[in-house]
């Protein structure tokens, strides 16, 4: 008998060898993903361009759009992947960014953003009121509670 002689063991059963290249997913799964996210990213971009455009944005503010659109897709897609151990993709809303491109027609971008900002906060349970002056905040510690307004 040649070759090498196993060393002795106390009975136990010897781990499996490791998977070849640390166990991760396999590089058809990392490609297909990239694609993915590729194909759903660029599909509906010059959606978001032309809803941009139709509320007046600066390229900035496009530029930020875009970004912000990116990072949030992106991370909610890692953040999600990682809890479920399974791909999860996210994307943003194709009707909806068509949507912003015919009712922000006309608009100004300071006004989209405003009644963004403004239904936000009614949706949290916020009396927003808007054209009423300001008399004083009312605190509580360091903390605002309200808003004295001067119609009362």
């Amino acid at each position: 008998m040649t070759g090498p002689v196993p060393a002795a063991t106390d009975g136990a059963a010897s781990p499996p060898p490791a998977p070849a290249g640390g166990g991760g997913p396999p590089l058809s799964a990392v490609v297909a993903g990239f694609v993915a996210v590729l194909v759903g990213f660029t599909s509906s971009v010059a959606i978001v361009f032309q809803a941009a455009a139709a509320l007046g944005a600066t390229p900035a503010q496009t530029a930020s759009w875009i970004w912000a659109l990116g990072l949030g897709m992106g991370l909610t897609s890692l953040g999600l992947s990682l809890k479920y151990r399974m791909p999860v993709l996210t994307a943003w809303s194709t009707p909806g960014a068509a949507l912003l491109v015919t009712a922000g027609a006309g608009v100004p971008m300071a006004e989209a953003v405003g009644a963004f900002v403004a239904d936000l906060h009614r949706s949290h349970g916020v009396d927003v009121r808007l054209g009423v002056g300001v008399d004083g905040l009312l605190a509580d510690g360091d903390r605002v509670r309200g808003v004295s307004l001067a119609d009362g």
